[in-house]
């Protein structure tokens, strides 16, 4: 049984695949697989399984195709593989394995661990039927990688061992870490396994692949009697491993006072032997329990040996040597909690005001590290409790700055300097019961640091120090605590008992802070009218119009707009009521255009807020006893039941031409755009783009419900010009164009994100498309990202150019079409040719066709899973 009749039998019931996924899967062509990698990637974006949250039959028949290609294994390896496809590949292979796959053949053949298994057991027979069946040199499954041999060492099976040897094994076998057997005897401190492998002429020399030599593993595992040998051998005591240490700095680690001394007596042994690191063996010494990047120490020996400093010291240690980091044995003792030995080094004689190479002294290190009993021994020194670092703090101020509150406390019990720069670096960084402390010991004000905590202070003791000071704020007081957390920022409005400037109340607004309550101390301004509606402080808002009577006519300088546009911008009903209320004239003020010439219903109309256009016009007619209609036209539709037919093209006939073309970046400003309205203007749109190869497409829907719409926009440019064609009115006439242009071959489409637009050109129009590019994917690949950036950031990082997104959800049913949601949908479409021609210059040819064939497989998606097609019967 093959593996792919085994997997349905396991997992699936043996029930066979859907006769849609083995049609599509065998179609794929085996000499140009890629054509379908990308389709099956793109199907895969979103999904762990190709039919659903389970494991099912389609995914091991696809798996199973997938292995048989030749070219396949290589894909799983590639920097520009599909994603995508490969997570879900490994994923079937890690849930079913198949052994016999080329990809994990090199590990069948030298994986099994059935000989070692047997030794571990102790199972002498079975070991020994095995022998003529497995691999002598079958490495075990564990990240080591042993071999029998080692095994056979490692336990001290002589029998097995010779066996073996009799069997072809060699006893310089390397496991995964380079280790020989003889390293299995010293690990586990087998002795007359070593003494018999040193007889059969096993290379004492041999060093492992982080460079360690066979006596550094002996003094490791502290065996004088293997030193003994090796050293009667000839081996390199000071033999140096690939980071540097050697036997003596590895047992003075240890604190192995046995290995220690057999080393010094040892002529040649060298004492201040530095590692990569640059530590001697007596910086290991005096290591304590608390050091390292995970405040312990590693290994067998949890805590520093002074016992082992004092022997490295009397046979000529140097006391001030320096690691890497300018730290001497005693600045090492300090900072990793080695009283014993901090007191043995200052004692012979340590400098206890060395300052490392971050200008660290030994108390500050011990003061930062929170190791009390440390500066307790170097203060009872008489090391200066004042002195200062490299950055001119304290040691209070390092303790401070690193919140060890115990270490505060008994500097501030021996009475350490706590001036204004101490205080405001407690301030800062310092925790609340710190600061406390420093105020009850200084006796400071804490009217004094209003300032320093408004601009510098965290916030919790920024807010200790308001509730506590008894003097006013001043007006930059106030400016810095509004732009602080909301708590600080309220608690300065409240200790503020003047009349609040409008640049303080639009700070308020703007950061939506609690000043409705602050109104009599206000003197509102349109700005700031108008920023409490956008902000959505509906309340000061009314209470601000209810104060000042002639807020509602009062327009902002830059746009023309009064409150009731900006109140239909965000939907305030209430507002807009209250504003038209007050209005001299409600039909002038509601009919009022702004500079870009829009009225406040075709705001509330553009963004989506119907009620509140039905409110204006409903008190337009109150006041005129006349109407005005809805901008938005209505669209009618039936559903339909006809099909979205299959794209014309296999993958096979699709071509990519991505064209390099000489085009100057021209921006909207400089560009003509042509509104298409009519057959005329659409038929001379049509001769237009018959000799343009590279177009930027857009296009702007509807949704009448979640899977229900119509598009309502086409946008195309060549970069030198830009149409934007009404579908409203030319819908019957546009669909041959847009099929036709969409499977041209010889025209590039430029889109950004192009899945939606794609499955809309569809279900609206049966047009497919060809040959297209989309920025979105290609960033993606170009930057290593995940995320897609939207179509504003890529013209802003390629281009340099800005562009407003106010209208990205705006009703595209509204006719006339508004000067600004024009300037809007022919943007996108406009700068894409562009984009493109920037974008192509980054991308390798193995890029290009990586996209390439990803383009080609979204083309080939059907739109019938996202939309529902629909007639429409009438765009009044």
């Amino acid at each position: 049984m093959d593996w792919y009749q085994e997997a349905l039998s396991k997992f699936c019931n043996s029930r066979p695949p859907s006769s849609e996924w083995v049609s599509f899967i065998d179609s794929i062509n085996y000499e140009k697989p890629h054509l379908s990698y990308g389709y099956i990637n793109e199907y895969l974006l979103s999904k762990t399984f190709l039919t659903g949250p389970q494991l099912s039959s389609e995914d091991f028949y696809l798996a199973y195709k997938l292995k048989n290609i030749p070219s396949f294994a290589k894909l799983l390896t590639s920097k520009l593989k599909p994603q995508h496809l490969c997570r879900w590949f490994h994923h079937i292979f890690t849930i079913f394995p198949d052994e016999s796959y080329e990809i994990y053949k090199k590990h069948a053949e030298i994986i099994d661990s059935r000989l070692i298994e047997a030794l571990k057991s102790n199972d002498m027979k079975k070991f020994q039927s095995l022998l003529g069946l497995v691999n002598i040199n079958a490495r075990d499954s564990i990240c080591e990688g042993p071999r029998p041999i080692h095994i056979a060492c490692k336990l001290g099976n002589f029998e097995a061992l010779n066996k073996l040897i009799e069997n072809g094994a060699s006893i310089e076998t390397l496991d995964e870490e380079g280790l020989t057997p003889i390293f299995y005897a010293v690990k586990c401190k087998n002795i007359e396994m070593f003494k018999y492998l040193v007889t059969l002429g096993a290379n004492v020399f041999h060093i492992e692949n982080q460079k360690r030599s066979l006596f550094f593993w002996a003094a490791s595992a502290q065996r004088l009697d293997i030193l003994d040998i090796l050293i009667e051998k000839g081996c390199d005591a000071n033999a140096r491993t690939i980071l540097g240490r050697t036997a003596l700095s590895k047992a003075a680690w240890n604190g192995a006072i046995d290995i220690i001394k057999y080393l010094l007596k040892i002529p040649e042994i060298q004492l201040n032997t530095p590692d990569g690191k640059l530590r001697t063996p007596l910086h290991n010494a005096v290591w304590g329990c608390a050091g390292g990047r995970l405040h312990k120490k590693m290994g067998k020996n949890s805590n520093d040996c002074p016992e082992a400093a004092e022997l490295l010291l009397d046979h000529g240690a140097d006391i001030e040597a320096m690691d890497d980091s300018g730290n001497t044995p005693l600045c090492i003792a300090a900072s990793t909690k080695a009283e014993n030995s901090l007191k043995l080094l200052i004692a012979r004689g340590g400098n206890v005001y060395h300052q490392n190479s971050y200008g660290y002294p030994p108390l500050h290190q011990a003061c930062y590290r929170g190791h009390v009993d440390c500066v307790q021994i170097l203060l009872d020194y008489g090391v200066d409790i004042n002195s200062k670092c490299k950055n001119g703090w304290t040691s209070l101020e390092d303790s401070i700055h690193f919140n060890k509150e115990k270490v505060v406390d008994l500097l501030l019990s021996r009475n350490a300097i706590c001036d204004e720069n101490t205080i405001k670096i407690g301030l800062k960084d310092g925790k609340f019961p710190i600061i406390q402390k420093l105020f009850s010991y200084s006796s400071r004000n804490p009217d004094d640091f209003i300032s320093y905590c408004l601009e510098e202070g965290n916030d919790e003791n920024t807010l200790w120090v308001l509730e506590n000071s008894k003097r006013d704020i001043n007006l930059e007081e106030l400016r810095l605590g509004l732009r602080r957390s909301k708590k600080i920022a309220d608690l300065v409005l409240g200790k503020w008992d003047k009349e609040i400037p409008n640049e303080i109340l639009e700070m308020g607004i703007e950061f939506r802070l609690e000043i409705n309550d602050l109104l009599s101390q206000l003197s509102p301004t349109a700005r700031a009218l108008h920023l409490a509606i956008s902000k959505g402080n509906e309340a000061l808002a009314l209470k601000m119009i209810e104060k000042d009577n002639e807020l509602w006519k009062k327009t902002d300088e830059s746009t023309g707009q009064t409150a009731l546009h900006i109140a239909a911008r965000y939907g305030k009903c209430q507002i807009a009521a209250n504003l038209v209320k007050m209005a001299w004239d409600p039909i002038q003020y509601i009919t009022l255009e702004d500079k870009e010439g829009l009225n406040a219903i075709m705001i509330s109309e553009i963004h989506n807020f119907p009620y509140f256009s039905a409110l204006l016009r409903d008190l337009y007619k109150q006041a005129s006893q006349k109407e005005i209609f809805s901008y938005v036209k209505n669209i009618e539709f039936t559903e339909t039941s006809e099909p979205v037919p299959k794209h014309p093209l296999t993958l096979e006939e699709m071509q990519n031409n991505f064209y390099s073309i000489n085009a100057t970046l021209k921006e909207i400003k400089e560009t003509e755009t042509i509104w298409v309205d009519t057959q005329e203007l659409l038929e001379s749109m049509k001769s237009y783009f018959q000799d343009i190869k590279v177009i930027g497409f857009d296009l702007e829907y509807h949704n009448f419900d979640a899977k229900k719409g119509c598009i309502c926009l086409v946008q195309i440019s060549s970069g030198e010009k830009d149409f934007v064609v009404d579908l409203l009115t030319n819908r019957k006439n546009i669909g041959e164009f847009l099929r036709n242009l969409m499977l041209d071959q010889e025209k590039l489409k430029i889109f950004h994100g192009s899945d939606s637009d794609l499955a809309w050109l569809q279900n609206d129009f049966s047009a497919f498309a060809v040959n297209i590019f989309d920025t979105a994917r290609a960033y993606k690949i170009i930057a290593g990202e995940i995320e897609a950036q939207s179509l504003a950031s890529l013209i802003n990082i390629y281009l340099g150019i800005k562009i407003d997104k106010t209208f990205q959800i705006a009703d595209w049913r509204i006719r006339p079409i508004p000067k600004p949601m024009l300037e809007y949908a022919r943007c996108d479409a406009h700068y894409l040719p562009f984009l493109y021609l920037r974008m192509k210059s980054e991308l390798s040819a193995e890029q290009l066709e990586l996209l390439a064939n990803t383009f080609n497989a979204m083309c080939q998606k059907s739109s019938s899973s996202k939309l529902t097609r629909v007639d429409i019967t009438n765009c009044g």
